[in-house]
């Protein structure tokens, strides 16, 4: 009976909706998240809209650029500019999505200052 309880469980398992799927997109997203971990301190504004574009909005004082899939694999950039238009802070968040009822995305930041 138990070596029955084992196999009957994982099918229950599989068949509520209770497993970890994660998405296959992340991979899409790491040229662009390469792309934007590649801006430095000191460059400035003219060399990284040239390299990423015109960013889509501002965020407080820093201008912001983002790749998104779905709402949970996106690649953000932010980036403050100091009074000479040159690059003071630089922080670039990459989600790797995840469904899990009741979890929201991982999140891995990375901060040049």
């Amino acid at each position: 009976m138990k070596i029955l309880l084992i196999p009957l469980t994982c099918l229950a398992l599989a068949t509520s909706g209770c497993i970890l799927a994660i998405a296959a997109a992340p991979e899409q997203l790491k040229p662009v998240a390469q792309r934007y971990s590649s801006v430095v301190r000191g460059a400035s504004r003219t060399e990284v809209e040239t390299k990423l574009g015109q960013p889509l909005r501002k965020d407080g004082e820093a201008s912001v650029w983002e790749e998104r899939l779905d709402d949970i694999n996106y690649v953000i950039a932010k980036v403050w500019f100091d009074a000479a238009d040159k690059v003071a802070k630089v922080e670039v968040q990459r989600s790797k999505g995840t469904r899990i009822p009741g979890y929201s995305s991982r999140v891995n930041s990375t901060v040049v200052r």
